[in-house]
């Protein structure tokens, strides 16, 4: 060995070692960093802002369950009768589509609005309900008497068989949603109440349906159960004692973590008062706040108070009012103790204490690691290197060291760049084509799936050059490239073959949908006036067109380049096709 090579040797020993204790220092550093910052995190101030971050979060998130959960009736009400459909006099003459849209509305969201219903002046109803066998229970009235008969559907088109006939008489023109929606042109949310069937609550939502002069025909509603609401509220997990609930600007509960929202008294299931629960706390509390709560602007972010207790001790209170344009006016409420914040605060010190013990530990490990690692990435380094000098396909190298093997790792990554790469696009070109494409046939023929290539070439690009100038023709083909890189999934590619050809290979599963509008959405950007050519008369548009070949895996080729030759064909069939058309 010369002396040379001596101090290179050295040289190198001296970067690896530094290599490999470095780490330590930095990770001890880091360790020291994070113990200091969540240490001053545990103060109260500090803990006491996070808190009602949090309570804001889970406020708002209230709110868009609820919004999302109300927002289908109008949905539903919209198929079962479109605004702009009108009823006819007799619901006998609307029979057959009314099914049909009925039986659609209640296929939307059938775990809440599972009831949809209609009545007209007539005193005539139809209501189709789904239960969850996929069956549904028609119930119909269409004499004089207001006597529904109820029929079993099992599906849509199924005759329906007769099951009963109800005993009492069935007058929608009586029912609360139906007055209450008559001559209003708009959604309405009528109160909520308790379903004596499931003992849950529930409301209504209605619409007025006009007949074809424009006059009222009669109403359309849906009944939405709030059971779901109330698990949603019941599973929320805020803190150990935190109480949450939903209430009316009147306190009457909708959903409560900590009480439920109806009970029975005597043979009666009666709704319940947020100001009469079992929980002293919130009743106070809410009977403190219930006059100021119909008050907030609904578009103001959740408000978090910090309050005091009957019994002398301090609590958060975040609330948050929730609106729409159908009459929906409810309040989200969540109130925490403090004492579950500083309860927090000693459980994050125990945290803190054991994840620094775990960082001691971990740099320990990594440290004897170290050695084996470095082996590792010289391994790994040089049997990509052999792949790629094989002609196989290989990914990327990429390391974030800094010493003699990421040196050489970024080298060889380089070099297979600008191997696989079109200088002039930046795109991959023909080299990288190859070999991408042959991984792809392996993995749609093992996962027995389609793949799909798109060969393009370029239309009007030889007058362009000629007109323009080859400078312009450059900068023409790199916008054109940047356009289609923008049409492809991340396991997709687009290669440059040369001139003004390219190619696009859509990866499996390629649904003949996604490649319909890929293709389409080729022609729209090809095709649209050209924004980076320099020296162009102000005023003057230059674009360019596209001839596009589709050829499949397997449909029209098992290997490279039988689908390369389809896909051509294809591209020139295009071609012509376009030529005739002029």
């Amino acid at each position: 060995m010369t002396k040379d090579d001596a101090n290179v040797s050295r040289r190198v020993r001296r970067s690896l070692k530094i290599s490999l204790i470095t780490p330590f220092i930095v990770l001890m550093l880091l360790v020291t960093f994070v113990i200091s910052a969540l240490s001053y995190l545990v103060g109260s101030n500090a803990l006491a802002s996070l808190s009602k971050q949090l309570l804001t979060e889970q406020t708002e998130r209230i709110s868009l369950v609820v919004d999302r959960h109300m927002y289908g009736s109008g949905a539903v009400l919209e198929t079962a009768f479109p605004h702009e459909l009108s009823a006819s006099p007799d619901l006998k003459d609307d029979l057959p589509a009314m099914r049909e849209r009925f039986w659609t509305a209640t296929t939307l969201y059938p775990e809440s609005n599972d009831y949809v219903y209609y009545g007209n002046e007539a005193g005539q109803s139809f209501g189709l309900k789904r239960s969850r066998q996929q069956t549904a229970e028609l119930r119909l009235c269409l004499d004089k008497d207001i006597t529904r008969n109820r029929y079993r559907l099992d599906s849509l088109r199924s005759d329906p068989e007769f099951l009963y006939r109800e005993s009492k008489p069935f007058d929608p023109r009586v029912r609360p949603w139906y007055r209450k929606v008559q001559h209003k042109t708009k959604h309405i949310w009528t109160a909520v109440y308790v379903d004596f069937s499931s003992q849950d609550l529930v409301v209504t939502r209605a619409r007025q349906v006009l007949s074809a002069e424009g006059q009222p025909q009669g109403v359309v509603a849906t009944d939405l159960s709030l059971s779901q609401l109330n698990r949603f509220v019941q599973q929320l997990k805020v803190s150990k004692d935190a109480r949450t609930a939903i209430v009316e600007p009147n306190g009457m509960l909708i959903a409560a973590s900590f009480s439920p929202n109806v009970e029975r008294i005597g043979d009666e299931v009666k709704r319940v008062s947020g100001i009469k629960t079992q929980d002293p706390l919130f009743n106070s509390l809410l009977k403190e706040y219930l006059p100021q709560l119909s008050s907030i602007d609904p578009s103001e972010p959740a408000n978090v108070t910090l309050a005091n207790a009957p019994d002398g001790t301090q609590v958060l209170v975040a609330y948050k009012r929730i609106t729409d344009d159908a009459g929906l006016d409810w309040v989200a409420l969540i109130i925490e103790p403090y004492s579950d914040v500083i309860g927090s605060s000693i459980r994050l010190t125990i945290w803190l204490a054991l994840a620094s013990l775990l960082a001691i530990i971990i740099a320990i490990t990594i440290g004897s690691r170290r050695l084996g690692h470095v082996a590792n990435v010289i391994r790994s380094l040089a049997t990509t290197v052999s792949q790629f000098g094989d002609g196989k396909w290989v990914s990327p190298i990429t390391t974030k060291r800094d010493d003699e093997i990421g040196l050489l790792a970024n080298s060889f990554k380089k070099m297979q760049q600008q191997l696989f790469t079109d200088q002039l696009t930046g795109t991959a070109n023909r080299n990288a084509l190859q070999p991408y494409l042959e991984r792809q046939i392996s993995l749609a023929a093992e996962k027995k799936q389609q793949l799909a290539l798109l060969f393009i070439d370029l239309n009007k690009f030889k007058p362009l050059n000629d007109t323009w100038g080859h400078i312009n023709g450059d900068l023409a083909l790199r916008e054109i490239s940047l356009r289609l890189q923008q049409l492809i999934g991340e396991d997709d590619i687009l290669a440059r073959l040369g001139g003004d050809e390219f190619v696009i290979a859509l990866s499996a599963p390629a649904d003949d949908a996604h490649i319909k509008a890929t293709t389409d959405a080729v022609y729209e950007q090809v095709s649209k006036p050209l924004q980076t050519l320099d020296g162009i008369p102000e005023g003057t548009q230059v674009s360019l067109g596209a001839s596009v070949g589709v050829a499949c895996y397997p449909e029209h080729g098992l290997d490279v380049q039988t689908l390369l030759d389809a896909a051509d064909q294809k591209m020139y069939a295009d071609k012509k096709r376009q030529r005739a058309g002029r």
